[in-house]
């Protein structure tokens, strides 16, 4: 054997086993190996509840005005009347995707509203706003 030749491994089957038996093998019976699923169970039983909170009205103004400019600007002539994402991208790029979406993948694209080139502040939340475009080979749209 060649000194930068990696022996292959080898591996030994013990038969089908439960994936609990597989985290915590027979030969471990250490106290620790035992104890842990209670101290996760201990854990989600002893933590404290989470309350939703109240949404502020400067954050639901603020929202609904950037829903109004989404939709301004989905209703203009600004381009973003394409229905979808990817056609409103630069001819190879939008090529790029195609091939990509025919192939099996997921387009997915952060967006990003704003008001005269501004972006809209969002006191006391975000806003998370994506597109994006699946390809379903032999789907059809049904009405």
């Amino acid at each position: 054997m060649a000194a930068t030749e990696i022996p292959p491994l080898k591996l030994i089957d013990r038969g089908p086993r439960s994936s609990a038996a597989a985290a915590f093998p027979q030969d471990s019976g250490s106290y620790a190996h035992r104890a842990f699923p209670l101290l996760w169970i201990l854990l989600g039983l002893l933590a404290p509840a989470s309350f939703a909170s109240e949404l502020k009205p400067a954050t639901e103004a603020a929202f609904n005005r950037y829903i109004r400019a989404t939709e301004s600007q989905m209703d203009s002539g600004s381009g973003m009347a394409q229905f979808l994402v990817i056609d409103r991208l630069p001819d190879a790029e939008r090529r790029s995707a195609y091939d990509q979406l025919q192939q099996g993948q997921v387009y997915v694209q952060e967006v990003r509203t704003s008001e005269e080139g501004q972006a809209i502040p969002i006191p006391s939340g975000l806003v998370h706003h994506w597109a994006g475009v699946v390809f379903i080979p032999k789907a059809k749209a049904s009405t």
